[in-house]
């Protein structure tokens, strides 16, 4: 039980831990501008 407790203990850690570098890659790179919607529409026909 204490050995469980300590991996999801530092699991948590570590994924607390991604989460800003995540945030990061997200944040760089919208999803819907206009130019992308532009993009999608002419791809989709």
């Amino acid at each position: 039980m204490g050995r469980n407790l300590l991996l999801v203990t530092l699991a948590a850690i570590i994924f607390t831990l991604l989460i800003p570098i995540t945030n990061h890659y997200y944040a760089s790179e919208r999803a819907f501008t206009p130019d992308n919607l532009v993009k999608i529409q002419l791809e989709y026909r």
